[in-house]
């Protein structure tokens, strides 16, 4: 799936210096003249109890876009001079599809208030959207020459969206503008070299334009003049955060907390920093903190909603992506999110109904067109699932991660070359998406084409050396080669790489069970059960684990897991039920076992193990039944023959006894069954055939070293 985080939506808080104070925005640009102070400002729709806009708002708000145009008409039929009406027309217009109809109003909007950069914002995504980019920079520019600070941070890093050429856009142009930004202050640093404005702005351009070290340089210009200028700590700590200095980012943040504890800018960033080191717990408190300070931010509950999903608290996510569409009903990154929330949680017409929604707002739309094609997939809908992912690369050829679910569909429908053709053009296009790496690794893997398979990961390895999940994967590859100890290796060495790296340790303890290095395998399996509560090969391994320790009460728990994960796993319900047998719950395991033998009826251990339960609930014909189909099945299994031949023997039948074991020998002579022969025979006094039988078996165990 293809989901917005941190790693591509950049915040769009904005900074804004005003006499040495800093102020957030929300991430929508917020009406003020150039030089307010953002600090009280809200976003448009809230405009409070006695404002004119409160009905229109309202139906916005509920995605009622129909009846919102008509009522903002009705306020510029009242006032025809109006910008905020017909920004609000504008933005109501975009919201229902409406693109080119949005451009008069907004176009009035910004004659009659030529100082207010929001409707100049919409302007430019309405360029964008039609892929208008000579247009989309003029807006741009003229923004920057409005609020030079109010923009200077929004294009830090590139934000994905899903505009015609808006990709382009961002990939090319901002490099562009902010060392046309970066000029323009160095020009004003040359006249006056106390321009601490001018100073600031140069230090912003530089981070957005890569050049760290000289962006720091600056930086400490800026704190020798004054170490307790907040709005210049905090950039530092922005440059740690753009760099990776997560800790030194955290250490700046805190420090600055403890000076404004209600500054929401503060309390942002240092959410930010925590979800980059994967803290979601601490991420999550401070966003929780940013919504109540304001309410109305959609990137701080954006944020909280990603926290949430990594804590796995999706219905609070849920919360926080659907109030963010009732703030936002064009934020097609939150619909997106909410939509695959609601694909993970099998609510299918939910997550189609979003994707679709996306669609409609934005066609080319490629990461809903992308989710949607995942949806499909998911509902094993194969042919719609390509439609929709040939749709994203139609739109956007250049779109690897479309490629590669192409690729996952194709190989699902059986077409191998197919598949790897579009793994392989995902790879040319991302040579860091690994998920295709593996995907193809696999597909060949499973095919036995294991040398083209080990190329593709030595490959990934390439890219991403110090990867567990590349290593992982390597293992699982020569595991279904044969190589054993290589894969044993593999996977110790993303476990050295990670020590929490979960699938590794699963996969290892899997195969160590398998070899029979039973506490090595219980050692890593219990470490990463709940994390894989629902894996009913884990829980069924853990069973057979604990079920040979004795420790029957544990192992009938983790069968159940197992069983209540995948009601059709056979293992896990053949251990369960000899668990419950072994525990005394005959009844119980009776109907485990009927279950797993309803779901492998020629199975011979689950026919075994049934027999054997039948026989201690006294029923003999069920148990004798049993085994003469395991004996169907594979006439020569000669160990079945002697137990077959027992249960005769406990139901009386004393002569279908020895006719069994006596077929037994005729297979494969055994020492043991010519002793039950004896014994038999000496019940009914026949002497002869006793020493007979006794003579037999003594003849057997003249081989010591076969009989010992």
């Amino acid at each position: 799936k293809t989901w917005f985080s941190i790693e591509i939506l950049v915040p769009l808080t904005l900074l804004l210096v005003v006499g040495g104070g800093c102020a957030l925005t929300s991430e929508r640009p917020v009406e003020h003249g150039a030089g307010d102070d953002l600090r009280g400002q809200v976003s448009p729709e809230a405009s409070g109890p006695a404002s004119p806009y409160e009905e229109a708002d309202e139906l916005l708000r509920q995605n009622r876009f129909d009846e919102a145009i008509e009522r903002y008409h009705q306020l510029l039929l009242a006032d025809p001079d109006d910008p905020q009406a017909h920004y609000k027309l504008a933005l109501a217009l975009c919201s229902a599809g409406r693109w080119e109809e949005a451009l008069p109003p907004l176009e009035k909007a910004i004659a009659l208030a030529s100082d207010r950069v929001q409707p100049r914002y919409l302007l430019m995504l309405n360029h964008a959207r039609q892929g208008q980019i000579a247009e989309m920079l003029d807006r741009y520019f003229e923004i920057l020459h409005l609020q030079p600070f109010l923009v200077a941070y929004l294009f830090t890093k590139p934000i994905e969206s899903t505009f015609v050429g808006y990709e382009d856009f961002l990939s090319k142009k901002p490099l562009e503008m902010m060392h046309k930004a970066a000029d323009m202050a160095r020009e004003i640093l040359a006249r006056d070299p106390s321009a601490v404005s001018a100073r600031f702005f140069l230090a912003v351009a530089l981070i957005q334009s890569g050049e760290y070290e000289e962006a720091l340089s600056t930086i400490r210009l800026l704190l020798e003049r004054n170490p307790e200028d907040v709005p210049v700590r905090l950039m530092q700590a922005l440059l740690y955060l753009d760099t990776g200095r997560y800790e030194e980012a955290v250490t700046l943040l805190k420090g600055l907390q403890r000076e404004l504890p209600d500054d929401p800018q503060i309390t942002f960033f240092t959410g930010y920093a925590y979800l980059s080191m994967k803290r979601w717990g601490e991420a999550a408190a401070h966003f929780i903190l940013l919504t109540e300070q304001e309410p109305d931010s959609t990137i701080a509950r954006f944020h909280l909603g990603n926290a949430y999903h990594h804590l796995g608290k999706d219905d609070e996510a849920i919360e926080q992506y659907e109030r963010i569409l009732t703030l936002d009903p064009l934020d097609n990154r939150t619909r997106n999110n909410l939509g695959n929330l609601y694909l993970e949680e099998g609510d299918y017409d939910q997550a189609r109904y979003h994707f679709e929604r996306a669609i409609e707002l934005r066609e080319d739309d490629v990461v809903a067109y992308n989710n949607l094609g995942n949806l499909y997939f998911e509902q094993k809908a194969y042919e719609r699932a390509i439609e929709a992912f040939r749709s994203a690369i139609s739109r956007k050829p250049d779109y690897a991660v479309a490629h590669y679910n192409l690729g996952r569909v194709l190989g699902e429908q059986g077409k191998t070359e197919e598949a790897v053709a579009a793994y392989e053009e995902s790879r040319r296009l991302d040579p860091k998406l690994l998920d295709a790496y593996m995907a193809e690794a696999t597909l060949l893997s499973e095919a036995g084409r294991f040398e083209e398979a080990e190329k593709v990961a030595g490959e990934a390895m390439t890219v991403a050396p110090e990867s567990p999940t590349v290593h992982a994967m390597y293992g699982k590859i020569l595991e279904k080669r044969g190589e054993l100890d290589a894969a044993i290796s593999s996977y110790r060495k993303a476990i050295t790489i990670d020590p929490h790296f979960a699938p590794a340790q699963r996969d290892l303890g899997l195969l160590y069970t398998s070899l029979g290095r039973r506490s090595e395998a219980q050692r890593l399996l219990e470490n990463i059960r709940e994390t894989y509560r629902n894996d009913p090969l884990l829980h069924t391994a853990l069973g057979e684990i604990y079920l040979s320790q004795g420790k029957v009460n544990q192992a009938a728990a983790s069968f159940r897991t197992a069983v209540l994960a995948a009601p059709d796993h056979v293992s896990a319900q053949r251990g369960l039920g000899v668990a419950l047998a072994t525990q005394g719950a005959f009844e119980k395991g009776e109907a485990a076992l009927q279950k797993a033998l309803a779901l492998a009826p020629d199975d011979p251990e689950i026919l075994r193990d049934y027999a054997v339960l039948e026989a201690c609930l006294g029923k003999m014909d069920a148990a004798i039944e049993s085994f003469t189909k395991i004996l169907s099945l594979d006439p020569k299994k000669s160990e079945s023959y002697r137990q077959l031949g027992l249960l005769y023997m406990l139901a009386g039948d004393d002569a279908k006894a020895i006719e069994t074991w006596s077929r037994q020998n005729e297979i494969e002579p055994d020492p043991y069954t010519d002793l039950l022969i004896y014994v038999t025979h000496l019940r009914h006094d026949d002497d002869r055939k006793a020493k007979a039988a006794l003579d037999a078996g003594r003849a057997l165990l003249v081989d010591s070293s076969r009989w010992p």
